[in-house]
């Protein structure tokens, strides 16, 4: 399928429709003629979309095949653009890309019209056909459910599951570029086809569970890259002396303290790499950067006292602010394996929201474990008492924190009469699909 690259310019007219159908409910809305609002995703946000979609049926195109993008689409643009864009359907100024029904999509973030699958901007992959003539009967009355994110990866994802007859069909698409904002924005539109019961929501993500911040198996490549960025320089990034006047011995390959700047997510890199095992905790920029934060590689005992494994996370200094859990939802519980540096010594971590804490603290000497219930969805920063190391943190389900967004009125644009040059030279505006005066 080629794409026909016609920029339309025109004046849009905004009125009022069905407040929860989108598109003509005969299936006559043309294309670029009929959308949603247009609804922003924050960071750390998930929109889940929801809607029956509706066509004409099998309808045959010049070349004797069914026609099967007579369908929703869905608009990815920069946040706060707005809706409809006026200047064309494929303004790479304002939108990231689209995505279509039939596992198909353009754009700079979603482009696969080529043949060759190498050159698509994304992935793609469903379980069904969308080629099969059968196509538009199977998404006619089918349930739309489906989200639009930026993943743990930073990339654009929209997850889409119809369901019909007893049956769900998925489709995933994922950008192979990295977003280029951390929020963005978003429509749909349809052609030839109408959505009902059409309803929105903006959930904060909550953080994954089992295990999602695993502190016991630091990686070879992370290994690897915390010993040659202390070998370039022992005062800067990673160093494996743990004192900053030099009067403690080298510990390569045993343990790594952190002298580094945070970046603006509040990741940490080595040798260049964002350290894999620490994804998605956000770094206190003062605190990673004080030789008070150790990566224990193969440390299992000090002279201090023999611990409980070789590998942890190593949280040194007292009563500091050492990383947040960003976006936990309400009801979810963490769970943390923790010791003390100092086994006759009772300490451990504290959890807050802003200036609340969360529970009590929890301060073991030797290794145990704790779980908190959030009650509030939102961020989590997680306080230690005094040296202590963390084998791992697990964030588990709960509910969600929900901002909910209702459906807006759909919107209906003039009845587009062209010119071979693209230029539009008259039309009428329409509701419903009958002509407004």
């Amino acid at each position: 399928m080629k794409k026909i690259f016609t920029l339309i310019s025109a004046l849009v007219a905004t009125l009022s429709i069905n407040a929860v159908t989108i598109g003509n409910e005969d299936n006559t809305a043309g294309w670029w003629t009929a959308f949603s609002e247009a609804y922003n995703v924050k960071e750390g946000e998930v929109a889940k979309i929801s809607f029956v979609n509706h066509n004409a049926g099998v309808i045959l195109g010049d070349d004797g095949k069914p026609i099967n993008h007579f369908t929703w689409i869905t608009v990815l643009t920069q946040a706060g653009t707005g809706n409809p864009i006026t200047v064309s359907p494929w303004d790479n100024t304002k939108e990231y890309g689209a995505i279509r029904a039939d596992n198909y999509g353009w754009g700079t973030y979603f482009d696969r019209w080529q043949e060759d699958v190498a050159l698509w901007a994304a992935d793609y992959t469903c379980n069904y056909i969308w080629e099969n003539p059968s196509f538009p009967e199977l998404v006619n009355g089918a349930k739309f459910d489906i989200t639009i994110k930026i993943n743990d990866e930073g990339k654009f994802e929209l997850n889409s599951a119809a369901t019909k007859d007893g049956k769900t069909y998925d489709m995933k698409v994922v950008s192979r570029k990295e977003a280029p904002a951390k929020d963005f924005g978003f429509f749909f539109s349809v052609e030839k086809a109408h959505l009902t019961d059409f309803n929105v929501t903006i959930e904060k993500q909550a953080v994954a569970s089992n295990h999602t911040y695993d502190f016991t198996a630091w990686s070879a490549a992370t290994a690897a890259n915390l010993k040659a960025d202390a070998a370039a320089d022992i005062d800067a990034g990673w160093t494996d002396v743990e004192k900053a006047d030099h009067s403690t011995d080298p510990m390569t390959d045993k343990c790594y303290w952190a002298v580094t700047d945070v970046n603006a997510e509040g990741q940490l890199s080595a040798n260049g790499v964002v350290i894999e095992e620490l994804k998605g905790l956000k770094f206190d920029a003062t605190y990673a950067g004080k030789r008070a934060l150790a990566i224990a590689v193969n440390y299992p005992e000090t002279s201090l006292g023999t611990y409980a494994g070789p590998q942890y996370l190593w949280l040194g200094g007292k009563n500091n602010l050492c990383f947040t859990i960003p976006n936990v939802a309400a009801g979810a519980t963490i769970t943390v394996c923790a010791e003390s540096h100092k086994p006759s010594d009772a300490r451990g971590i504290q959890l807050k929201q802003g200036d609340t804490q969360i529970g009590e603290s929890f301060t073991p000497t030797t290794q145990a474990t704790y779980t908190w219930t959030v009650e509030t969805a939102g961020d989590v920063d997680v306080y230690n008492t005094n040296g202590c190391h963390i084998y791992y943190i697990d964030v588990n389900g709960g509910g969600t924190g929900v901002s909910s967004v209702k459906a807006a009125p759909a919107k209906a644009q003039p009845k587009k009469v062209l010119t071979k040059n693209g230029i539009i030279i008259g039309g009428k505006y329409t509701i419903g699909g009958a002509l407004a005066k």
